[in-house]
């Protein structure tokens, strides 16, 4: 599991974007966003770190990784 900590992510507007965004890389990916935490995490066997922090970032937020989550 991937967990990034996304602090500009405030509403359920980023959510959907987010959500897109990662779903964009892999459909099939488990995806669990926390908003209250800020939380945004994904399983998947296709994408690498870099590639969601790239398209965390791409979307317009700024990812912090979470190591250990």
């Amino acid at each position: 599991m991937i967990t990034f900590k996304v602090d500009d992510m405030t509403c359920g507007h980023c959510v959907s974007k987010l959500t897109q965004a990662l779903r964009d890389l892999d459909k099939h990916a488990k995806i669990t966003i926390t908003l209250e935490q800020h939380l945004i995490s994904i399983e998947s066997v296709s994408v690498s770190v870099e590639e969601v922090e790239g398209a965390i970032s791409e979307a317009g937020y700024m990812p912090l990784r979470v190591e250990n989550a």
